[in-house]
């Protein structure tokens, strides 16, 4: 062989190295990079007074809950007016007002015969009862 000429083997190598080195460089915006070695650490908190402190719960009142499920109702309703708007008939919730009323009705229906005091189911034989 010639002395100038290079082998295959020669060839991969210097473009491996030469991609690792680009690569190594090169951190896109956006993306996490993790390193082995930091995988391991565990990070602690600048103050560790405020670890030491008991932290308070604040308790929702019943209002505030309702209220909370109303915005996130909206939202969600809001949600699929939108992909309703953009993608018309083939939206999955093309008739989500329709289910919604059938899904109140249904409750409604429920919670009327569970308290509903007129439906006593008393029987005086034992055949009734399996």
């Amino acid at each position: 062989m010639k002395k100038n000429s290079k082998t295959f083997k020669d060839i991969v190598s210097e473009n491996n190295n030469s991609n690792n080195d680009t690569i190594s460089n090169e951190k896109l915006k956006g993306w996490v990079y993790f390193n082995k070695n930091e995988l391991n650490k565990k990070y602690k908190k600048d103050d560790e007074n405020e670890s030491k402190k008991p932290k308070k719960k604040k308790e929702e009142s019943t209002k505030e809950i309702l209220e909370f499920y109303k915005k996130l109702s909206n939202r969600w309703n809001n949600y699929r007016d939108e992909i309703n708007e953009l993608v018309g008939d083939t939206s999955p919730f093309i008739n989500y007002k329709n289910d919604i009323e059938k899904i109140v009705e249904e409750e409604n229906m429920i919670l009327e015969e569970i308290y509903n005091e007129t439906t006593n189911y008393s029987s005086s034989s034992e055949d009734d009862l399996f």
